[in-house]
């Protein structure tokens, strides 16, 4: 889609898809296949720690429930 768009709105008719140089066409193509590996990487490396961290905090809460509970 980027391709596309550039290829409309560029004055240059070197990104022509008909006309335009081969590397030019591969690097236009290449550009978002990795903005969505980086994207996919950075979630990734973001919430590999959630199970682990959603466990601990049900853990402690069950704690606080069960510590009410006693009390009453």
């Amino acid at each position: 889609m980027l391709y596309s768009i550039i290829s409309i709105l560029a004055p240059s008719k070197s990104l022509n898809p008909e006309n335009g140089t081969m590397g030019l066409k591969i690097g236009l193509s290449f550009i978002p296949e990795l903005i969505a590996i980086l994207g996919f990487a950075f979630v990734g490396l973001a919430t590999h720690k959630l199970q682990r961290a959603v466990k601990e905090t049900l853990r402690q809460g069950y704690r606080v429930l069960k510590n009410i509970e006693s009390d009453l």
